[in-house]
């Protein structure tokens, strides 16, 4: 003990690194003199991250909290906002509620009281309701937090809370101690959610919350779970709420650095919506990215899909607009015309766009940009020839890391299905990979001496399938094994026929091939 005492603060910091927060618990309780010197560390390990739920009662925790009687506010970096919101209609059969005591209460009634109902079972119904002033009160926290860093949404799962959280929300009072156990087990299998407060509305008014309260610090936005996406409607867009005040947002988030974004457009949900709708949907986000945060180092933009324009005839859309007339794009890299100055890692998923665009907007940031992901994307053309683009990784280009994943459900516009690259190919130092999984280094020359060779089989094999009508019978999520094609085989007059996957199967099988040969 007396050696530990004597123990140089400096000491201690560097012992602390490696520690659990449980054995700095542990530390912590020692003895008086070293309390005092991992004080800060330890409350900095506890609090740096926390995570709170849209509920009334998680507000009010996350208020309390921000006005800490002993200044515990100023260790919080990573703020998570959990947009899950739990509910429940406990089911319990009413033999396990006899072999509870009589005086066993569930809320109000007894036991004897609900075994005399006409139901099998009692039905518990909570809904945990949020605040009506939360925007007041969100601002009302985050204005206490002057250290905050990062802001991350998410919506998890029953199974995802925590005993403390169950215990926050539900207490036992509303069961008795005998009940809640089997609640707390139910509700982990088989919780609800209400959905009182969507992703739109929060990251409104978070963002708003933001503005009103300059955090010097803030560097980081992220909407991190898959399943959250925001949903622009007819009545306008959700950026079309930070365009109009662009001077106290510039201000706000001039320290940010990293911005997830996920967007869910109308047609994903309502074809009849229009595509033009859309299209300006797209370029309020283009504006918002362009004006207000184009200090950013980092950006992932991903939506759920790539919407076809369906019922729309060419003269409906305006001159402006005929560039997107086969797919709705999610942004718009020209007009405006989108440039980040200290962009270092971008990643694009589920996005349409014109490859002269495109190509140009990747050699603009050649001087900066180190890491780039093009997943599941498409070009505005029916053709989808991509070699184009991946020879500006060697001529333009001077990437650290390149992921390509061509978008493989619209099985009439098939391209090269996969490219990752690590290291730098100008440099010479790198591992270029055709399919995944595969083991040996490709030549980047030999991988774009295959690409551009597959480009034209893979044309001349779309062509044949609109001549056929294949879009009759076309669905987006299936390819449909039964349909069959003929292909000329090396030029001859034989012939062999292909399913669209044979093909596939066949151009890496050939690839793998040429890797076990190097």
């Amino acid at each position: 003990m007396a050696t530990l005492s004597i123990t140089p603060t400096e000491l201690f910091l560097v012992i602390s690194r490696y520690l659990s927060v449980d054995d700095l618990r542990n530390l912590y309780l020692v003895s008086r003199s070293i309390y005092k010197k991992i004080e800060a560390i330890f409350f900095e390990r506890i609090f740096r991250r926390q995570k709170y739920y849209t509920t009334a009662v998680d507000s009010k925790a996350l208020l309390d909290f921000s006005r800490h009687p002993r200044g515990l506010n100023i260790y919080l970096k990573h703020l998570v906002i959990d947009l899950f919101v739990p509910y429940y209609e406990i089911e319990i059969p009413l033999d396990e509620i006899r072999s509870l005591p009589i005086q066993t209460q569930i809320t109000t009634w007894k036991v004897q009281e609900i075994c005399r109902r006409e139901k099998e079972t009692y039905q518990f119904d909570i809904s945990e309701k949020r605040l009506q002033n939360y925007h007041e009160t969100l601002c009302a926290a985050i204005s206490n937090f002057p250290n905050l860093e990062v802001i991350d949404f998410v919506r998890t799962s029953a199974s995802d809370m925590t005993l403390r959280s169950l215990r926050i929300h539900f207490p036992k009072q509303l069961f008795g101690p005998d009940i809640f156990p089997v609640f707390r087990d139910r509700f982990l299998n088989s919780g609800l959610e209400n959905h009182f407060l969507d992703l739109g509305n929060a990251y409104v008014e978070v963002m708003k919350s933001v503005a009103e309260e300059y955090l010097h610090k803030l560097r980081e936005i992220n909407i991190c779970s898959d399943g959250l996406q925001l949903i622009d409607s007819l009545g306008g867009t959700t950026f079309q709420n930070f365009l109009q005040d662009i001077p106290k947002y510039c201000r706000a988030l001039r320290s940010l650095r990293k911005l997830e974004i996920r967007l869910q457009s109308p047609l994903h949900t309502d074809c009849r919506n229009s595509p033009l709708r859309v299209t300006r949907a797209a370029e309020d986000i283009t504006r918002f990215i362009a004006e207000i945060v184009p200090q950013l180092d980092t950006l992932v933009y991903k939506s759920r899909d790539i919407p076809v324009v369906q019922g729309q005839r060419n003269e409906d859309i305006t001159a402006e607009y005929k560039k997107y007339a086969l797919y709705v794009p999610s942004i718009c890299l020209s007009e405006p015309t989108l440039y980040f100055p200290n962009i270092k890692i971008l990643h694009f998923e589920y996005q349409s766009f014109i490859q002269p665009e495109l190509s140009e907007f990747l050699t603009s940031h050649k001087q900066t940009l180190r890491d780039l992901t093009l997943k599941q994307c498409l070009f505005q053309t029916a053709s989808q020839q991509w070699s184009s683009v991946f020879q500006l990784l060697q001529s333009e280009l001077s990437l650290t890391r390149f992921f390509f994943d061509g978008l493989k459900q619209y099985n009439r516009h098939r391209c090269i299905p996969w490219l990752q690259i690590h290291g730098s190919i100008r440099s010479g130092c790198y591992q270029c990979e055709l399919v995944p999984g595969a083991t040996g280094n490709l030549d980047f020359g030999t991988a774009m001496y295959l690409i551009q060779d597959a480009e034209p089989r893979l044309e001349v094999a779309r062509v044949s399938s609109e001549k056929d009508e294949w879009e009759k019978i076309y669905t987006p999520w299936r390819i449909d094994a039964r349909e069959e094609r003929i292909e000329p085989l090396n030029g001859s007059m034989e012939h062999k026929i292909f399913t669209y996957e044979e093909k596939f199967r066949d151009l890496q099988a050939y690839i793998t091939n040429l890797y076990s040969i190097n």
